[in-house]
């Protein structure tokens, strides 16, 4: 073997780990990266939406009217949406009822309604309210993205125009879930979280630790904290902003305690179990040009090639690959190429699991704002005001002018912090315009946020679901417009408790739609599972519309078909009534903080007093429902899952947790007994001892043939209960609804049942393969007033939403003038303007 042969051996034999592990790296990219493309790729096929709206007011009073603007954007880009075409926007009770809904038609990414807090069906009572607002298609991930916000509903000023007292009653009631949405448990004096940057302590390296520390109704509190740090010298700190802080910690055996010390007490705390070996990660945010971020692993871990991405609205923006190879490595991430708002941060391994991750913040490279040229003035009773603002271009925006002294309740979020902030994060915050100011020089509102975003833990989106390969079967479909669906489900053989056989390849589904009494037919395609969807074309309000079982001919059979099938709906997909916390009832009014249980008659001080003419007060006390139950919506609900009902207004209430005893006479001896005596002669009914006499509407006797409270729930759309001597003074003698009479303390308790009218739709379900109901179409918003009529002689107004605007226009100069008529005693207005241009930017009004 000769020389040269004997060098080239060698050669080859010093490439092939070379060669092997340039393989292994391109290998270990190849697989990294396949987790971002996944990512990407689940974005592009299934992306998200925001919904932001905008109120013309921040609380209200019974009797008036709410105004809001929708703004449906993706949830990437904040550029509005083209996916869904229907919102749903619900106002919900204190005790968790949908009392009121809209459906709405988005029309480039925009639409708007009202709702009337005035009884219509539904009696108002004073309390906390939420609206919330949400598509379809955004229910595939949860409740967690959907829009909400709680208002405060104050009784009616006692003087008309006095706004200084704000008002919440208790108000008895009988809940219909499992929780009081206005009762909030008490935790410790004390509560702290704490939240390892990156995800979690390591032992034997130093990580930072942000902490949250809340009183016992959860609203943030300012402490000292003493932490034991690595050399057993105890260092001292102090929050750093509403209860938020932070420290460097070391973590080592019998070291895992913080004490905090709040109104000279001390409070001690466990801190977060350490991993024995891990990745930590530590994010630097205060450059403006780059993000830099340190990251280290435990020396017992052996150097692996990791990926490290930048997420924002579930779409990747960064992607590297990196090996940690001397413990540590510090990487600066370029902020040009990422999205304004919240990010997220992964450093994930070639299994696709996430090692360390972390929310932080990125500024908006561009900025707009909606400008008011107009000078700030004192106005005089019925001036007629105009105001110039400036903005971009095209823009339209949402604006609300509000007479100043009627203003209840300040709010802290727009549609600038929520697109960019509070939608990506949970739970309560406080403040959210605090981290937007543009006046700080310090950067202290910067840091501030950095502590908020390691505070707030949660993910909108989750990186092991979008990583993986397989892509979810998503529930539900974007809605292109009215959209009915559902399934043909073959019921079970009571006697072999098995379905009936498969017919569906020799029926058809037949649908009519009604106009008035015109039946028009609708055809429908059922697939091999029985499954139909299809898209109506627009229509407002509601229609009835009937769909059944045929077979090839069209031709409906009862023999056939009669309970052997049953049509289902898909439309049953509403979020579950979340339970209130404190702070969704914690109310702040300009210069006053008031807590929920500390709603008092509170006066502003007004720079003028106008004195108004006298006026006859008008005795304003109505009866007040104990509660409302909707019974036709939730006999729907049932219908849709295929679900029974309860058959009569006994089993209803028994749902209800209201009991009806039936008793019978047995006698002058015995009296009124549970056992049926001579065929139940002289029944008679009891709620906790308290007879009911039943009375029944105009109509009702002729009609049906049935004890009262047997009456079958086809009959019945609506059930109201009141509870108090005002209600039977007013009701007690008229014809309409039930009675129960409480002898001994003359309380009553009335039932409201409503029955249909002719032009009301009926769902009735006479046959399970034969469905009536309603079809709902979008929902019809009201013009809303804006003043442009001069007030009439001897005109009293005392509206507090003087001007209210949901489609204001820039034009090509971006200038919009409006002008309206001020009220009777408005000396100073409150503007509220928010908007987004076509390039996703949010705007308000620069204050």
């Amino acid at each position: 073997m000769n020389l040269k042969y004997l060098l080239v051996l060698l050669i080859y034999i010093l490439l092939i780990p070379a060669k092997n592990s340039a393989q292994d790296s391109i290998s270990a990219a190849q697989k990294l990266s396949a987790f971002v493309k996944n990512i990407n790729t689940f974005n592009h096929l299934y992306p998200q939406e925001k919904v932001y709206l905008h109120f013309d007011n921040t609380g209200y009073f019974k009797g008036d009217t709410i105004w809001f603007k929708c703004y449906v954007t993706t949830a990437d880009e904040n550029k509005y949406t083209n996916i869904s075409k229907v919102l749903y926007v619900e106002l919900l009770s204190p005790e968790g009822n949908v009392v009121d809904s809209r459906k709405l038609k988005i029309e480039n990414g925009q639409c708007h309604g009202e709702f009337a807090l005035k009884s219509s069906g539904y009696y108002y009572y004073s309390g906390y309210y939420e609206i919330r607002a949400y598509t379809k298609y955004m229910m595939n991930w949860g409740e967690e993205g959907v829009f909400s916000r709680v208002f405060p509903v104050y009784e009616e000023p006692e003087n008309d125009g006095d706004y200084s007292k704000r008002i919440i009653k208790k108000h008895k009631r009988r809940q219909t879930k499992n929780f009081d949405r206005e009762k909030t448990e008490k935790d410790n004096k004390v509560n702290a979280t704490f939240y390892p940057e990156g995800g979690n302590l390591v032992n034997g390296i130093t990580s930072r630790v942000a902490f949250k520390v809340t009183d016992e109704y959860g609203m943030s509190i300012d402490v000292t904290a003493n932490i034991r740090n690595r050399y057993g010298m105890v260092d001292s700190i102090k929050t750093v902003h509403l209860g938020m802080g932070s420290f460097d910690y070391f973590p080592s055996d019998g070291n895992n305690k913080v004490e905090f010390l709040y109104n000279k007490k001390s409070y001690s705390f466990n801190l977060p179990k350490p991993l024995p070996e891990g990745y930590t990660m530590l994010v630097d945010n205060s450059d403006k040009e780059k993000l830099n971020v340190t990251l280290q692993r435990s020396t017992g871990i052996q150097p692996e090639i990791l990926g490290i991405a930048v997420m924002h609205g579930g779409k990747v923006s960064f992607f590297d690959t990196l090996a940690i190879d001397n413990d540590s490595l510090v990487l600066g991430i370029p902020k040009i190429k990422l999205s304004a708002g919240v990010n997220q941060i992964t450093l994930f391994n070639q299994k696709g699991e996430p090692l360390c991750e972390r929310l932080f913040f990125v500024d908006m490279k561009q900025k707009a704002t909606i400008k008011l040229l107009t000078q700030d003035k004192l106005y005089k009773k019925f001036e007629q005001i105009q105001l110039d603002f400036q903005t971009e271009p095209g823009t339209t925006f949402s604006l609300s002018v509000r007479d100043a002294a009627g203003d209840v309740a300040v709010w802290n979020d727009n549609i600038l912090t929520n697109m960019l902030l509070s939608s990506d994060l949970k739970g309560f915050i406080e403040n959210p315009a605090y981290y937007f100011n543009n006046n700080d020089s310090s950067g202290q509102s910067q840091k501030t946020l950095d502590l908020l975003l390691m505070v707030q833990g949660w993910r909108r989106y989750e990186w092991k679901e979008m990583a993986k390969e397989e892509k979810p079967d998503m529930k539900y479909l974007p809605e292109e417009g009215i959209i009915l669906e559902g399934s043909i489900v073959p019921i079970l053989n009571p006697k072999t408790k098995k379905p009936y056989e498969n017919m569906l390849d020799s029926v058809e589904l037949k649908l009519d739609i009604y106009s008035g009494d015109i039946a028009y037919p609708v055809p429908v395609t059922l697939d091999k599972e029985g499954k139909f969807r299809l898209l109506i074309d627009d229509f407002n309000k509601n229609r009835q519309i009937r769909l059944s079982i045929v077979d090839r001919n069209m031709q409906e059979s009862t023999v056939l078909y009669a309970n052997k099938y049953k049509i289902l709906l898909d439309r049953v997909f509403v979020p579950d009534p979340r339970t209130y916390t404190y702070t969704d009832m914690y109310v702040q009014v300009p210069g006053i903080q008031i807590l929920p249980d500390k709603v008092e008659e509170e006066r502003r001080k007004l720079d003028e007093i106008q004195i108004l003419p006298e006026v006859m007060v008008v005795d304003k006390k109505k009866e007040e429902p104990y509660m409302v139950y909707n019974v036709d919506r939730e006999k729907t609900i049932l219908r849709d899952q295929g679900k029974r009902y309860p058959k009569d207004i006994i089993d209803y209430l028994s749902t209800k947790r209201i009991w009806v005893r039936t008793k019978y006479y047995n006698g002058p001896v015995g009296g009124y007994v549970d056992e049926s005596d001579k065929r139940g002669t002289n029944i008679k009914h009891f709620i906790d001892e308290v007879q009911i006499i039943p009375r029944f509407e105009k109509g009702w006797s002729r009609r049906i043939k049935l004890p009262p409270f047997r009456v079958s729930l086809d009959e019945v759309r609506k059930i109201i209960v009141y509870d108090s001597d005002l209600a039977y003074k007013n009701m007690g003698n008229k014809a309409g609804g039930m009675l129960f009479l409480r002898s001994s303390t003359k309380r009553i308790c009335t039932l409201g049942l409503s029955t249909y009218e002719k032009d009301y739709f009926v769902d009735k379900q006479e046959f399970e393969h034969i469905r009536a109901t309603k079809l709902e179409g979008y929902s019809v918003s009201r013009k809303s007033y804006t003043g442009n009529n001069p007030p009439l002689p001897g005109n009293i107004d005392y509206r507090r939403t003087l001007y209210w605007n949901p489609n204001a226009t820039a034009d090509k100069e971006g200038k919009t003038s409006i002008s309206f008529y001020n009220n009777s005693s408005c000396r100073q207005i409150t503007i509220s303007s928010e908007g987004l241009t076509g390039e996703g930017v949010p705007v308000v009004l620069d204050k």
